[in-house]
This record gives C-alpha cells, sequence and structure tokens, in this order.
C-alpha cells in the first residue's frame, strides 16, 4: 500500500468487511426468502419500500397490541367469556413487554406481532389441534 491507493485500500477493505465477509450468510438468507419472495416481487418491493418497510413486513412490529391479539383470538372449547380466558387476559395485560413477548414467541414462534395485526395469523396447515406441536420451544 501507497500514499497514492491508501483511499482505493481502505475503499476495498470496507467493502470486503461490510459485504464480502457475510456474502455466505446473505446468500443463505435470500435463498429461504425466496421460498416465499419470488424474484418479481423482490424487485416490486425494492421500489416501491424502503428497507424499514421490507423489515416490518418480515419481521413485524415490537409492540404487542394486546387488545389486537385479545379480539383476534379464537377459542375452541372457551369462549372470551370463560372464565379462563377472563385470567388468562388479565394476565397478559399484567405482564411486562419482555413476558408478552416470551408468552407470544411461545405460542407462534415469532416475539413480534404480524404487521398488519393479529388477525393476519393463521395456521400453516390445517391439522387437528392434537397432531400440531404443543408450542415454539425452541
Amino acid at each position: 500500500m501507497t500514499e497514492e491507493n491508501k483511499a482505493e485500500y481502505l475503499a476495498l477493505f470496507v467493502k470486503h468487511r461490510l459485504v464480502g465477509a457475510i456474502k455466505d450468510q446473505v446468500e443463505a438468507v435470500r435463498e429461504g426468502l425466496s421460498v416465499f419472495i419470488t424474484e418479481d416481487l423482490r424487485e416490486t418491493l425494492l421500489q416501491c419500500c424502503t428497507v424499514a418497510d421490507i423489515q416490518l413486513l418480515i419481521c413485524g412490529v415490537a409492540t404487542i397490541d394486546i387488545d389486537d391479539w385479545e379480539a383476534s383470538a379464537e377459542y375452541r372449547g372457551y369462549s372470551a367469556t370463560s372464565r379462563v380466558v377472563q385470567w388468562f387476559w388479565k394476565f397478559v395485560r399484567s405482564s411486562s413487554a419482555e413476558q408478552r413477548a416470551q408468552l407470544l414467541h411461545f405460542c407462534t414462534g415469532s416475539s413480534r406481532a404480524p404487521a398488519s395485526g393479529f388477525a393476519s395469523l393463521c395456521a400453516l396447515a390445517p391439522y387437528p389441534l392434537a397432531s400440531r406441536p404443543a408450542a415454539a420451544t425452541t
């Protein structure tokens, strides 16, 4: 490296550290997302959304709207007025934000609420309740 090529060296070094060093990981994420996001959809999203918008769509929101969660809940063998259901929502409301996030993760596999609200949550497959895993435990 010389004084004349120092700027070029630094630019290449930074590019390697910020892009090249994580190229394999970025490619793995891109490949995983391609199952859900086609190339055409990806191009459309990049044209009309910011990175923050796309992150919100993929990751959801950190703030958990308990009213929305409760309003979107479906009960089997219980109703919204059942005593145990009322106790559950009382517990959720009295929990800290971190505890709510942990509960949501236990129930759904994600500690973040869907960007479009809890009503957009749906089962991935219509399996009978007994054949589904009880919760996300990892």
